[in-house]
């Protein structure tokens, strides 16, 4: 019993590559998105912003785990999230600069 708990626990339900695509899509849409309706800092945010941005993160929770609910997918989910954030963020204070 306890092995298979370990099991369904860490065993990815959804190829690795896929596990890692699905937040770069999501997170590229987002990221759009929130340039088209304006808001570039958190400070502008109001808290109608606030309350779209958690319903947003609810919403699209499901496309980047997909059928996926082990832990080693969300750890990879978020991981990739991590690292397009800071490499994205990266770029855009570059554009900010120059």
């Amino acid at each position: 019993m306890e092995a298979k708990l370990w099991s369904d626990m860490f065993h990815l339900g959804l190829p690795v590559i896929e596990k890692i695509l699905r937040p770069v899509v999501v997170y590229g849409f987002l990221i759009v998105g929130l340039r088209l309706a304006g808001k570039r800092e958190l400070a502008q945010l109001n808290p109608f912003d606030l309350v779209v941005l958690l319903t947003l993160s609810n919403t699209v929770q499901n496309a980047i785990i997909g059928d996926d609910n082990s832990v080693t997918g969300g750890l990879i989910g978020a991981a990739t999230l991590l690292v397009i954030n800071y490499f994205g963020f990266s770029v855009i204070q570059v554009d900010s600069c120059g």
